[in-house]
């Protein structure tokens, strides 16, 4: 395979007939989970009046050449991580798997994936560096899905992402020099 698969894969919340759900082996090979829910009010109203106006067609986009994608991931690769987020992410990680009501908590593989995710972040936001608000915003999306909760906590109404949240709440963010790249 090219150095540049990837696989997109969607689930639909509402018809879960003929489907299971995937071990958690697998999970933890996505690199993210993005709930899509539903517009706001004022973005459902935009919708239907682009529509209405026959405006609704999304404007042409090229795509990226491989060469491209390449200098991209080498650019993302390029990025600084301070060794006090790498501490703070290992942190994070570490928290999921000590937490009561949590069956498996995140795997070393989904640290290494929120790093990586949190360079790639930082680039498109144009920086050469990641900032502990990169993994604050990616941390629900990229770990959630990998943790097992307890039937206690599921029936409590306690979510993957409740979680990931309590946890970013009560693990202590790193403070420093923004400008300068570090923590």
């Amino acid at each position: 395979l090219s150095s540049n698969f990837m696989v997109l894969a969607t689930q639909n919340p509402v018809e879960l007939s003929g489907t299971f759900p995937l071990p958690e082996a697998q999970m933890d090979r996505f690199l993210m989970r993005i709930r899509m829910g539903y517009p706001s009010k004022e973005e459902e109203q935009e919708i239907v009046l682009r529509f209405e106006k026959g405006t609704h067609v999304l404007p042409e986009v090229s795509p990226l050449s491989t060469e491209g994608i390449a200098r991209l991931k080498t650019k993302a690769k390029e990025v600084y991580l301070s060794r006090e987020l790498v501490d703070y992410l290992s942190e994070i990680s570490r928290r999921t798997r000590s937490l009561r009501g949590i069956e498996m908590g995140v795997s070393p593989r989904a640290t290494l994936a929120l790093a990586r995710a949190c360079k790639s972040y930082a680039l498109i936001r144009g920086r050469s560096y990641v900032i502990p608000d990169d993994i604050k915003d990616l941390a629900v999306p990229v770990l959630a899905h990998r943790l097992v909760v307890s039937q206690d906590m599921f029936y409590r109404g306690k979510t993957q992402d409740d979680v990931v949240r309590e946890v970013l709440e009560s693990v202590r963010v790193p403070v420093g020099d923004r400008e300068e790249g570090t923590a």
